[in-house]
């Protein structure tokens, strides 16, 4: 039968060839593959894997009418899992064949490179510059060439490193995350628990919350010395002075510090 259409088909036929021992161990499987086209002159493509424009018949071939998305009638790509190496393309100080003419980094020789240990396209000088090769680079641009999270291309993150390599560690707008200490009057959240100074009431800028009192495990500040205690009713707290010691009960150091 003749047609007058434009068309093509990929068959795929996939056989195994059963042993006669009743196991399946010896049993063969094999794969065949039939490309038709009608209407045209079926011209052979080859497959373009990583779509650059040119295939390599490494990766297959087939005969239709038209490329298709994936096809090529160029069969001469050196390395088609890689967009950027392809004939035509311009040779780059990486110690790669890039335009596939069989050489590497001809025409480079007196480029400098540095080593670029964490594959993120930047060298760092501390490693010495060299000549152009697998793992190089033509810029020494790194701060820490052991994170490929650190470059001139990164973002700042608040981490307490540099990682844009703008010699500033976590920059301006970085707010350092609250580490708990022991509450003291000086304007500040040492604790961490949103309060500011209320280790008193008669701390200046305290935030005590109304009805709150010292409880088990709180700071407390009386006569510019610091006592963390478990208060409890009746439990006497004592305080050594220069002239002697006196013995206070947490009814006492709740009225001090209220004011009554």
């Amino acid at each position: 039968t003749t047609t007058n259409e434009v068309g093509g088909a990929e068959l795929e036929v996939f056989t195994v060839m059963g042993s006669d021992n009743r196991t399946s161990g010896d049993d063969a499987p094999s794969f065949a593959s039939l490309s038709l086209g009608w209407g045209c002159d079926g011209g052979v493509l080859y497959r373009d894997a990583d779509g650059d424009g040119v295939g390599s018949a490494e990766n297959g071939t087939t005969r239709r009418c038209g490329l298709g998305f994936g096809w090529s009638v160029e069969n001469t790509d050196c390395d088609d899992r890689d967009p950027a190496v392809r004939p035509g393309a311009a040779e780059q100080c990486n110690g790669l064949d890039d335009d596939c003419d069989g050489q590497r980094d001809e025409g480079l020789e007196s480029v400098m490179a540095w080593r670029d240990g964490d594959g993120d396209g930047f060298g760092q000088a501390d490693a010495g510059a060299g000549r152009c090769g697998l793992g190089r680079v033509t810029n020494a641009l790194d701060c820490d060439d052991s994170r490929a999270s650190t470059s001139p291309d990164a973002g700042e993150v608040c981490n307490g490193r540099d990682d844009d390599c703008d010699g500033e560690v976590d920059g301006e707008r970085c707010v350092p995350a609250c580490v708990p200490q022991l509450e003291t009057c000086n304007g500040e959240d040492d604790d961490c628990d949103g309060l500011v100074d209320e280790v008193a009431a008669g701390c200046p800028g305290a935030e005590v919350p109304q009805g709150c009192a010292c409880g088990e495990g709180a700071p407390l500040l009386f006569a510019g010395v610091f006592l963390l205690a478990a208060l409890r009713p009746g439990r006497l707290v004592r305080r050594t002075r220069a002239r002697g010691t006196r013995s206070f009960s947490s009814r006492e150091l709740r009225n001090r510090f209220s004011g009554r």
